[in-house]
Order: C-alpha cells, then sequence, then structure tokens
C-alpha cells in the first residue's frame, strides 16, 4: 500500500469524523480533541482540497491523453464471399454450349429450388408434384423476374438484362436471386400471420 493511499485513507477518516461532530452533538461528548485542534484539521482539509482544484481546473484538457485504443481490424462481413462470388457468375447465355455450366451458378439454383419447393409445399399446401408443376411453368409468384428463374430455357438474358448489366451495379442473376429470395420471404410471412 503506498503513502498516498494511506494519506487519503486517514484524511478521508478525519473528515468524515469532522463532519460527525459538526452535525452530530453527542458525538462531540465522546471525543475529548480540543476545539483549536478540530479547527486546525479543518483548515488543512480546506487547502489541500483548494491545491486539489485548482491543479484539477489548471490542467489543459487537450494535454490529457487517454490510453491508447485497441486498433480496430477490419473484419469480413458474413455473406461477403457469396455476394462477390454471386457477382462474378455469368448469365447462362454467355457460356457456350460446348463449355459447363458455372458450377456456383447451378448451386444456387438448386439451393433456391429446393427452398422455393419447401415454401409452396408447407405454405401453399401442394404436393411436391404440383410445386414443381408450378415452378417449371412459371405461375408459382406474380413477379416475372423471379418465376422465370426456374421456367426451363427461361434466363434472366436478353436486351434489357444485357443493358442492366452494362449500366447496373448488379447483375442480372444477382436481381433475379433476389426477387426470389423476396417472394419466397414474402410468401413465408404471409403464411406465418
Amino acid at each position: 500500500m503506498s503513502r498516498t493511499t494511506v494519506g487519503y485513507g486517514v484524511a478521508l477518516g478525519l473528515a468524515v469524523l469532522g463532519f460527525a461532530v459538526a452535525f452530530v452533538p453527542g458525538i462531540d461528548a465522546s471525543v475529548t480533541l480540543s476545539s483549536a485542534l478540530l479547527t486546525w484539521l479543518g483548515l488543512l482539509a480546506l487547502v489541500v482540497g483548494a491545491f486539489t482544484a485548482r491543479a484539477w481546473l489548471r490542467t489543459d484538457a487537450r494535454t490529457v491523453r487517454p490510453e491508447a485504443r485497441e486498433r480496430r481490424r477490419p473484419m469480413a462481413t458474413p455473406g461477403d464471399e457469396f455476394d462477390r462470388r454471386l457477382a462474378a457468375v455469368r448469365p447462362a447465355a454467355a457460356i457456350p454450349a460446348r463449355y459447363e455450366r458455372d458450377p456456383f451458378r447451378e448451386r444456387v439454383l438448386a439451393d433456391l429450388e429446393s427452398t422455393a419447393l419447401d415454401v409452396l409445399e408447407r405454405h401453399d399446401s401442394l404436393s411436391r408434384d404440383e410445386a414443381e408443376a408450378r415452378l417449371r411453368s412459371g405461375q408459382w409468384c406474380a413477379d416475372p423476374l423471379a418465376a422465370s428463374c426456374f421456367t426451363p430455357g427461361d434466363d434472366a438474358t436478353g436486351p434489357s438484362a444485357w443493358a442492366a448489366d452494362t449500366v447496373g451495379e448488379r447483375t442480372a442473376f444477382e436481381r433475379q436471386v433476389d426477387r426470389v429470395v423476396d417472394e419466397l420471404e414474402r410468401r413465408s410471412m404471409e403464411a406465418g400471420r
């Protein structure tokens, strides 16, 4: 224990004793200190308090430096890698027939199709075959872009998709996937009410 801590402890104890004597007259009878000693202790406490307040008020706030903060490290947001890969997917029409299709694109479409079938079965009370027929015919939702995602041979390509890909920040495939996800989420939320 440092001398400073002991000094503060003694000063605090004497201050409490001084307040007790001042505000509770019965304590004064049990303590046999002369009034001169109590006066000097009170003046000493006032002087120490004044010096502490003066030092505190004279401190320039700009010179006080807080402890060095821990530097933030950049962290990847979950899903960023998926979004980057989704943005890199080329439209099916841009891939020549002699080359195999993008496996990531195929996996995304397969996962979306599986989810769409589950949603149609669960929330529209359709059998698996009826749900597949609705998906293949494009009659599973009112959004034409989302509906075309599972229609054979109907890809999100064409002049309007090419123009959107050229000018826009997102590819036609990204927009189509977003619309399918939005439609599936809307259907799930409506059925949950």
